[in-house]
């Protein structure tokens, strides 16, 4: 957390000065709160960059390599001065960046909405539902696509599968794979649809990597 965030948090929600003094990013406290048996992470439209609790100094502190997933139109966390501006700055370590093109802050759909959520909140006005659902993609779909993903990241990261690593050699933007077949079924050469998707569903999504230091 930044000093700026820090300030702005005490004015707007009253927290009781000094309070959060020991989550400041840089001190004693903070630090000691890092646990080593955490080997990497996976991280759904986190918040953090637009509103300033974090800022490109802090996120140099992240210690393990990130996988981001996020939608492109994210209006809750932000997208570009959000999201991808934290994968970006993260720049410690190895990170990559799922970006669903067009979802909204629900990107990634890592729980289905429960039975009790279908009705229409007279305060907020509008169906509870909306709050684990995307108004483009459908919610199975893109909870495969973050299975698909996480698996191999978890596989590289934990297992420390070799194999792994091919899921994530990609051309950046889905739509641009050439999905090119033998007559047998195996890969052409020429092949650069994205490993893992069948024909005509690598559609859009983008997978951006960053390597520490860059």
């Amino acid at each position: 957390m930044t000093q700026y965030a820090l300030d702005q948090r005490e004015g707007l929600f009253s927290t009781p000065k000094g309070t959060l003094d020991q989550y400041l990013s840089g001190s004693k406290e903070y630090l000691a709160l890092a646990d080593s048996r955490i080997k990497t992470a996976v991280t759904f439209a986190p918040a953090g960059m637009k509103r300033h609790f974090m800022d490109s100094e802090t996120t140099k502190g992240i210690r393990v390599p990130m996988l981001f997933i996020a939608g492109s139109v994210d209006d809750v966390v932000g997208y570009e001065d959000g999201v991808r501006s934290l994968w970006k700055s993260a720049s410690s370590v190895d990170r990559s960046l799922l970006t669903f093109d067009y979802a909204n802050h629900n990107a990634g759909a890592p729980m289905a909405p429960p039975e009790e959520a279908n009705k229409v909140d007279a305060d907020l006005g509008f169906n509870l539902t909306m709050h684990y659902l995307d108004s483009v993609w459908d919610n199975v779909r893109m909870n495969n696509i973050s299975t698909h993903f996480i698996t191999a990241w978890l596989g590289k990261y934990l297992k420390h599968d070799s194999a792994m690593s091919s899921y994530f050699d990609l051309v950046p933007v889905s739509n641009d794979g050439k999905y090119i077949k033998e007559k047998n079924g195996t890969d052409n050469s020429d092949n650069t649809y994205w490993k893992g998707f069948p024909n005509r569903s690598a559609s859009g999504l983008r997978f951006e990597t960053l390597k520490a230091g860059s």
